[in-house]
């Protein structure tokens, strides 16, 4: 189940699905568990559910198919997903970058100094997709900036106040899931003619 390059050239598509669930090794496992744990929930708290699981998904297969397409290497995990989670996050960051202010500057440079060093660890250290990672990256801001909730404050008359109203996103669910979907599709027909 893990991305071989041969075999999905050959026809075995699926393969850009399975490797999201697959793990080499028990350490493998347990990082990408808990990275999920942390930034998961939160994601999922802010997205809710249906749209934690698209972006899940969806930026998990980005990444599988960045791997297809510009690595030989066989590889595995849920990394590329969990690079998704975190580029939505700092998509939300930065989109509620008024209402959250210092605390949310301070939450993006922290996840953005995250990004560079797994960056840096995929540079130097061999056997780490760093592929993989960007394509979960890359398509996780854009699915988190089209998906993201955004927030502001509505004036209450009686008592006089304000309450924190929930904007809707960019686009509708179904209308991204739909279009990336297509994205994908027509990526992998283009990796097809330059995988390695």
């Amino acid at each position: 189940g893990a991305k071989y390059n041969e075999l999905i050239i050959n026809g075995e598509y699926w393969r850009l699905l399975t490797p999201i669930f697959l793990h080499i090794g028990l350490m493998h496992l347990l990082f990408n568990q808990y990275a999920l744990a942390i930034f998961g929930r939160e994601i999922e708290s802010l997205f809710g559910t249906a749209r934690f699981a698209a972006i899940y998904l969806l930026t998990g297969l980005f990444g599988s198919l960045a791997s297809f397409a510009f690595s030989p290497a066989v590889s595995a995990g849920a990394s590329g997903a969990i690079f998704g989670i975190i580029g939505a996050m700092v998509a939300f960051l930065s989109r509620n970058r008024k209402e959250f202010g210092e605390r949310g500057r301070e939450q993006s440079r922290s996840l953005l100094i995250m990004i560079g060093l797994n960056i840096f660890l995929g540079v130097t250290v061999p056997g780490i997709d760093n592929y993989g990672h960007m394509g979960g990256l890359f398509s996780g801001l854009i699915l988190g900036a089209l998906l993201s909730p955004t927030y502001a404050l509505q004036q209450v008359q009686n008592p006089p106040s304000f309450k924190v109203v929930e904007q809707p996103p960019l686009l509708a669910t179904p209308l991204v899931v739909v279009l990336t979907v297509g994205l994908l599709i027509a990526g992998t027909q283009l990796a097809m003619g330059i995988a390695p």
